[in-house]
């Protein structure tokens, strides 16, 4: 029987969630690798949160994600939160914040290990790297 790893907690860290956006956007194929853990819930930031959630859209839409395809999907979201933003793009901070997170990835070798910084293991009872 194996053990089911969890995130006990959010990520924390607004760069390693740069990175690990960055990463998805550079390398779509690696979001397959942090899927099977990594949840909308485990970013901090409610910017990423919704980033992250078109990302799992395009995704579940089987299309190839990319800078231009994630901009176009959070442009045609109604901002439906706090204050006076007109879509979801607008909301996080437009084209700008989204090309940015590609600059903030030096390598993806280690996305694994980025996204499961705390993970419990309830049945040896511990959390585990």
């Amino acid at each position: 029987m194996t053990s089911e790893l969890t995130l006990q907690t959010p990520l924390h860290s607004l760069t390693l969630e740069a990175q690990i956006l960055g990463t998805l956007l550079m390398e779509p194929r690696m979001l397959e690798t942090v899927l099977p853990i990594l949840k909308v819930d485990d970013f901090h930031s409610p910017v990423n949160q919704v980033i992250y959630n078109t990302v799992l859209q395009v995704f579940n839409d089987n299309v190839m994600l990319d800078e231009i395809l994630l901009v176009e999907r959070l442009l045609a979201q109604p901002h439906r939160g706090h204050g006076s933003f007109k879509n979801q793009l607008e909301y996080v901070g437009g084209p700008v914040y989204i090309i940015g997170l590609t600059k903030k990835v030096t390598s993806s070798a280690n996305i694994r290990e980025h996204a499961f910084p705390a993970q419990w293991d309830p049945k040896l009872g511990i959390h585990v790297t």
